[in-house]
Order: structure tokens, then sequence, then C-alpha cells
């Protein structure tokens, strides 16, 4: 079973771009003559309780910053910014937006001109599949690291990250992205952000495997317009594909069964109260069949948290196909110390 982790790379052999050739490739067509210097002066470590705890960088003027929900989202009694651009600021949060892993901070500071703070800008455009991006934030206590990556999957991913107990939206992006990076921001060539980093997807030893799950830039764009914590539902388990399983547990399905598996199961989820097992397989959601899980969430998020889907399952005990329905439960940010 694959397992989805934060940035949790602990080797300290590393493979990071150099920052020379990042620049020189940043510098290339742009009218800017040095893209890289925004990216410096207004990417920031988030400092939680006076942890170094992740990334993030700087949106707007007005010192609007965007990091992970999940380097913000356990309990904490202070929040902090630093570079060393700005120093080292108090900050709050905003707006979340747990489906995507992202969270909008202010910067709080009294007599503070807006246009003092530096931003790195949003590009136009999601970058193509096989383009070059690069990653900047702290890694490992180290600071102000520079990774070199290539867009691998633009389309939409779904992959599920334990702090936040639920499945967000990614885009995948072939590079190493040890911890602490989360929510560094990825930028193109002209230096622009294209993503904000959460994690990584391990193998079922978990190994690292080289692929880096990236919030999109449409939910980048759509968070500072935000405010408040954004609503998720779930139903407290995990989705499978059946292409995953072992030849002879499929062996028990009927021939060509196509779905989910609901593996694992949060006890006291409300998948659980409905009976579905780790051998349970989801063929249908709200009447639409399901074969990827990027099926079943693209409709499941349509549904209003707190609602109800229906799922068609059976077992490789009784193939006969029966309908349950489920409520969702909202997931909601802790209470702040």
């Amino acid at each position: 079973m694959k397992t989805f982790h934060l940035s949790l790379f602990l080797s300290v052999i590393l493979v990071f771009a150099g920052t020379a050739g990042f620049a020189q490739e940043l510098r290339k067509g742009n009218q800017n003559p040095d893209p890289l210097e925004a990216v410096k002066n207004a990417a920031v470590e988030i400092l939680i309780d006076g942890r170094l705890n992740g990334s993030g960088w700087i949106a707007t003027k007005k010192g609007s910053v965007i990091t992970a929900a999940h380097v913000v989202w356990s309990p904490h009694q202070k929040i902090e910014v630093m570079n060393p651009t700005i120093g080292r600021l108090p900050a709050s949060i905003v707006a979340t937006d747990p489906g995507h892993d992202l969270a909008r901070l202010q910067i709080q500071i009294k007599g503070k001109s807006p246009s003092e703070f530096p931003i790195i800008k949003i590009a136009d455009r999601a970058p193509n599949e096989g383009e070059n991006v690069f990653l900047y934030g702290s890694a490992l206590f180290r600071h102000w690291i520079t990774i070199k990556g290539s867009m691998a999957r633009s389309e939409p991913s779904y992959e599920y990250i334990s702090t936040l107990n639920m499945y967000c939206r990614f885009s995948i992006i072939a590079a190493p992205s040890p911890k602490g990076t989360s929510g560094g921001c990825w930028v193109d060539s002209k230096g622009q952000v294209i993503g904000n980093q959460s994690g990584f997807i391990n193998d079922n030893a978990k190994n690292p495997s080289g692929l880096a799950i990236v919030s999109p830039i449409d939910a980048v764009r759509a968070i500072l317009k935000k405010s408040g914590d954004g609503k998720i539902g779930t139903i407290g388990c995990g989705l499978e594909e059946i292409f995953s399983q072992s030849s002879g547990f499929l062996k028990r399905l009927p021939e060509g069964a196509m779905g989910l598996f609901t593996v694992p199961i949060r006890k006291g989820s409300t998948a659980s109260e409905a009976g579905l097992t780790k051998e349970t397989l989801i063929t249908h959601i709200n009447g639409s069949p399901v074969t990827y899980r990027r099926d079943f969430m693209s409709i499941f998020r349509k549904v209003t948290p707190g609602g109800e889907v229906v799922l068609r399952v059976l077992t490789p005990e009784n193939h006969t196909p029966r309908d349950l329905v489920v409520p969702t439960r909202i997931i909601s940010r802790p209470a702040e110390n």
C-alpha cells in the first residue's frame, strides 16, 4: 500500500541544483536583470513558537504570505515569518484551503508601509509538462536552498496529507523536496510562482520517489481572495486503485471489476460506521463509475461538506453490488492555544 507523507526526507545527501545555474536560467530572455533577487527577497521562513517549521513567500505588498496549510495546522501560540530583507516579524492566519494544503498569513507590524514588502509575482499560466521549474526555500535547517525540477503532471492528482487527514488536489513535479521546503514557492524561468510546495510521494517502503506534490497555480490565486478556514468533508478512509492490489486478491473479485478500495479506514469514521472494510470495493459514487482516485475525488469535492454520498460497493465475499449512503464530516483546523 502506498503512503503519502509530508516533506520528511531525512537524508543528508541531497541533490540540489546550484543557485548560480538557477540564476542563469532565470535570466534567459528576461528584461528583469535578476529575477532571482525578487525570489530571494520575498521568500520567507515560517517559525511556529520559535521553531523553523517550513517555508513561504510574500505575495502582496501589504504583506500577505503564502505557505502550506500543514505548516501552520497544529495548535500553536505564535507564528513568525523571517528573511534577511524584512527581518523577523509576527504573522497571523487569514485563510486556509485544506483541500489544496494552502494557508495565507498576514504580516503584523505597526507603521510599516505596504510598499515596503517585496513580493514574488504569480505566473500567468501553469508550465507545460517537461518544463523546468525551481523550488526556493529552507531544507533540513539549511537556509535558502534552490532545487531544480520539471513539471511531471499538470492534471490534478489527489494525494493524502496525514497532518490534515484528507486528500488534497495537487500537480506533480519531478524533483526532491526535503523537510523544511513545505510551503515554499515553485517558480518558472521568469521567477514567477507556478505552484506551492506541499510534500512528496513515498513508495511502499517509505522511500522518497523523487516526485513532489505541489498546490496548483489556480488554487494559489484563489486563496489570495479568501478569508477564514475552508470547509472540506471526509468519510475517513484512504482510497487505493484496484490496480495496486495483489493478483491473488484480485482473483477473489468479479472478473473485470473496477474501482477503489477503502484502505485504511480510521476508527470512528463515517466509512467505518457504514460498514466499509479494507476489502470493500467502491465501483460508483453518486451513480458515476470510478476507475481512478481522481474520478472519485472530483465528484466527492462537489458534495457539500457535511452532506452525504451514495457509494455502490461489493466485496470478495459478496459480488452483488449494493448502495450505501455515507455521511461526510467536516474537517476543521485545531483551535490555537
